[in-house]
């Protein structure tokens, strides 16, 4: 990190490792092990405004490892029609992320704004197909085929006219587009809202009074 007067900066970096050695007592030709390493950088660079006011502009790389039950390649024959299993070949999904931000703290107002894209390239996603050596049944497995782009803004604030009462509020919106080379796309807006208040009694008791709306997600 370091600090310029007004601006400052702040990058980092970390390396993880993950192994998995699996076997299988009572089937041993199913044994596997898969091997992950992954770089995952941050960076971020600040402007303070005022004392109560400023602004940041930041990038991160967040890693998904696919889960056991993603990688299990034992088939699920409950349903003789309907078979799955998992599929050992999974990477770790990569999502980055870019984000601006304003922020202002004062004794009554309290204000936290921002807009970010983020974007994945190797989504780790379940599909379902019919191989056409054996029509008529169907198989659902995972691979790394989702593409999936967002933008959006968030909005927090806060306002205390009195040491008592306070009003407060959070929202979002964003623009989802995802896709899939194998399996068609599909986009759309999104978006949430939050909002209360409160009012504080003698002895610290406390009544609130909430309300909020989510809408549907936007998916595959």
């Amino acid at each position: 990190s370091m600090k310029f007067d007004k601006f400052g900066v702040k990058a980092g970096v970390r390396a993880e490792g993950t192994s998995l050695d699996v076997k299988y007592e009572m089937a041993p030709d199913m044994n596997f092990d898969t091997h992950y390493f992954d770089v995952v950088p941050n960076a971020t660079i600040s402007y303070q405004l005022s004392m109560a006011q400023q602004l940041r502009l930041g990038y991160n790389m967040r890693i998904q490892r696919p889960g056991i039950w993603y990688l299990n390649p034992y088939v699920n024959t409950t349903d003789p029609l309907n078979i799955s299993y998992g599929n050992t070949d999974l990477d770790a999904e990569k999502s980055n992320n870019i984000t601006l931000n304003y922020s202002m703290f004062t004794q009554k107002i309290n204000i936290n704004a921002s807009v970010n894209y983020s974007f994945v390239n190797n989504g780790i996603e379940q599909y379902t197909f019919i191989d056409p050596e054996k029509p008529g049944i169907t198989q659902s497995t995972y691979d790394n085929i989702g593409k999936n782009q967002n933008v959006g803004a968030f909005l927090y604030g806060s306002w205390n006219p009195i040491s008592t009462f306070r009003i407060y509020m959070n929202g979002g919106i964003d623009y989802t587009n995802m896709k899939s080379d194998n399996w068609g796309n599909n986009s759309g807006y999104n978006y949430r809202v939050f909002t209360g208040i409160q009012y504080t009694l003698p002895k610290d008791f406390r009544i609130n009074l909430n309300g909020g709306y989510f809408a549907p997600r936007i998916m595959l």
